[in-house]
């Protein structure tokens, strides 16, 4: 890429199983300060797991002890959104489901057998994540008109998590939502004007984060 972007040369960006989809091109960076979203990604077949103690308030340690755990088994942490007594998290599924069916469903049972000695863990899978990238000044914006579009569609968001740079916004959906839902989002974010859109959800009067 560092060739093309010196000689500011366009990339696209090709699905090889899509050979006809137009892709995505890669131009000089334009000006963000009226951009909302620049992108949005899908990251399927995920595990989600609630961790809930109330022994987690005002105890240091804690979360050392949960994450220690995922260590042990060389699983890695993909989400991860705190509160003062629960952890919501989503397992890599890159560094998971790569292995052997057998060894994924041992090494599950044996997480949660050893999570369960400080906590109450509720295990979800089939979950999917959908990350937004966007400009970090209109981040409301972004959750604003994002809530808006999934709750017309009656989809239920089940985890949160926004960093402190609040470039990634990313939450989690069942598996069974996930395309609507991305292709609902590039709808409104980049298929409709601006101006109508932001219109549109403050007049419902439903639209507030």
């Amino acid at each position: 890429m560092r060739p093309a972007s010196e000689g500011d040369i366009p990339v696209r960006v090709k699905n090889s199983y899509n050979p006809k989809a137009p892709g995505t091109l890669i131009t000089r960076s334009r000006d963000m300060s009226q951009a909302v979203l620049t992108s949005i990604v899908l990251k399927r077949n995920v595990t989600m797991l609630d961790i809930a103690s109330t022994r987690m308030l005002g105890q240091f340690g804690f979360l050392a002890k949960v994450f220690s755990t995922f260590e042990d088994l060389g699983i890695s942490v993909d989400v991860v959104a705190t509160s003062e007594v629960s952890i919501s998290l989503t397992l890599d599924p890159s560094k998971l489901w790569s292995r052997e069916l057998i060894q994924q469903a041992s090494e599950l049972d044996h997480m949660v057998e050893e999570l369960e000695k400080i906590a109450v863990v509720n295990l979800l899978q089939n979950r999917s994540i959908i990350s937004l990238i966007g400009n970090v000044q209109r981040s409301s914006l972004i959750l604003e008109k994002t809530f808006h579009v999934l709750r017309t569609r009656g989809v239920n968001v089940q985890m949160i998590s926004q960093g402190a740079s609040k470039v990634n916004i990313s939450f989690i959906v069942n598996d069974s939502e996930a395309e609507e839902c991305v292709r609902a989002l590039h709808v409104a974010f980049f298929e409709s004007d601006l101006s109508e859109l932001v219109s549109g959800v403050r007049k419902s009067g439903n639209g507030s984060v």
